[in-house]
């Protein structure tokens, strides 16, 4: 090559990125699902969701911390994509810790929403915006990206609508989201335009079947599409697997 352009090193975040994307590729055999969900009342829960926020702390509810607290209650009731892969196996959790994707300049940061399917929507919502902003201003902690059971990873903003997430290890899954998309749909009057939620689902089938991970994404479509049901219904959901929290 004539000119020799810019070399952006393995080193540091980067790096470690890399890293850990390679052995995820290479020692977990992905698969992923994709679904679509109408959200309408997804949404409009926003809506009232986002007002209450403001109320109690005058703070912003995103649409990626409420979807924190509606995948956390998907894992509550459906349990079997909530947990770690380990040398002697996969090992499920009583607690629903989610991580969530925060892009950075440099690179991927993943921090952790603990019990998340305990807390309330406002809570979730100002310890969600704390952890950005402690990763975009390079602040955050060990402890803030530790003992993920679950991921999150939102490229709606970007305008993408559908992709293939990379399991972030040891975890059995992790969820992409992509842009909401205006899609006809045939109703009871005729055609209309419906708000559709591009969702796929990777997972490791080495650690659970197809079956059982189209299982949770169906769960989580039908709370997804009735949230408010979903979240009155909460404390209703059967309880996960006793076990010891990750180290």
């Amino acid at each position: 090559m004539s000119e020799p352009g810019t070399l952006i090193p393995f080193a540091g975040l980067r790096g470690k990125i890399a890293q850990r994307m390679l052995h995820s590729t290479i020692t977990k055999p992905h698969v992923t699902l994709h679904t679509e969900v109408d959200a309408t009342a997804l949404r409009t829960s926003r809506d009232h969701w986002t007002a209450q926020v403001q109320r109690e702390n005058g703070g912003r509810l995103t649409l990626t911390a409420l979807l924190v607290k509606l995948v956390a209650a998907a894992l509550r009731r459906h349990p079997r994509v909530n947990g770690r892969v380990e040398a002697e196996g996969v090992r499920l959790y009583p607690m629903v810790n989610v991580g969530v994707a925060v892009a950075l300049d440099e690179g991927l940061v993943v921090p952790v929403v603990r019990n998340a399917d305990r807390k309330d929507i406002p809570t979730i919502a100002v310890e969600l915006a704390a952890l950005v902003a402690k990763a975009r201003a390079g602040q955050l902690k060990p402890p803030d990206l530790l003992d993920a059971t679950f991921t999150i990873s939102n490229l709606g903003s970007f305008g993408v609508t559908h992709f293939t997430p990379i399991i972030n290890p040891p975890e059995i899954a992790i969820l992409g989201v992509g842009r909401i998309t205006a899609v006809p749909r045939c109703g009871e009057n005729g055609w209309v335009e419906a708000p559709i939620l591009n969702l796929d689902l990777s997972f490791d089938h080495g650690a659970v079947d197809g079956a059982q991970a189209a299982r949770f994404l169906q769960v989580l479509t039908a709370i997804l599409s009735d949230p408010e049901a979903a979240l009155a219904a909460a404390g209703t959901f059967q309880e996960g697997p006793l076990s010891q929290p990750p180290t």
